[in-house]
């Protein structure tokens, strides 16, 4: 039993002034605590009016626009916390706090190339390419969900075709970009991925110079010189004619 739960849930018909007076008396603390439960079970209920019972794999694979068009659907496929504060408190957690969301880092590893090199730790590289699997829900390590989709990747499984569905094209990107750099930032040193976050962001840069594909050399000068640019075509008289 939970009285100040069962109190909060018990408010919820209330207008937002009257529930405020009905738990001024508790502790702040204790009143995250309890919103934060009953907006997570909320979350949850509207999940699963969302599934409605189907199996989600089968669906993604005989009908993937019923997915496409459903990011609730898309998140439970790929295994993303229902409630947004619980991927945002993991997201900030295996950042050290440089990124705050989810979609903030996803965004971030898909755009690595930029000018910047955000110092983004080895684990949050694993878990972008793990789609941001919400490891506080369950008993598995990072390495375990990380093994396990390495797998079904290679097997093309009919869940890892399911979960292609549901990826949206920036987090695609960002996979294929994590894709990369994993390799060679598991064989680094403890010593070096303890660098600053300054170092870090060095070390980063130089080793996405050697695991990504560079552009053409015209694109290149272009990207360098940040000068306007764009195309001429020419019409034979022939064609005019």
């Amino acid at each position: 039993m939970d009285p100040n739960l069962e109190l909060y849930r018990g408010i919820l018909h209330l207008g937002a002034k009257d529930r405020r007076q009905r738990v001024q008396h508790l502790p702040r603390e204790e009143l995250i605590r309890v919103k934060t439960l009953v907006e997570r079970e909320q979350w949850t209920q509207r999940l699963e009016e969302a599934v409605a019972g189907r199996d989600l794999v089968e669906l993604a694979l005989t009908d993937p626009v019923e997915i496409e068009e459903n990011p609730p659907l898309q998140k439970a496929l790929l295994g993303r916390a229902c409630y947004p504060d619980d991927e945002n408190n993991m997201v900030k957690r295996i950042t050290n706090g440089l990124r705050k969301n989810g979609e903030s880092l996803i965004n971030s590893v898909a755009n690595f190339d930029s000018p910047t090199y955000p110092a983004i730790t080895k684990d949050a590289w694993i878990l972008v390419y793990c789609d941001l699997f919400y490891l506080d829900g369950t008993n598995k390590t990072l390495h375990e969900v990380y093994t396990s989709r390495l797998q079904e990747e290679a097997l093309n499984t009919r869940s890892e075709q399911a979960r292609e569905v549901a990826r949206h094209d920036m987090m695609k990107l960002a996979r294929r970009n994590a894709k990369w750099m994993i390799p060679v930032l598991e064989e680094l040193s403890d010593e070096i991925l303890s660098q600053s976050e300054y170092e870090f962001s060095d070390t980063l840069h130089e080793i996405w110079k050697q695991v990504s594909h560079p552009p053409p050399n015209w694109i290149q000068h272009i990207m360098d010189t940040r000068q306007p640019w764009g195309f001429t075509y020419y019409k034979t008289k022939e064609v005019e004619e």
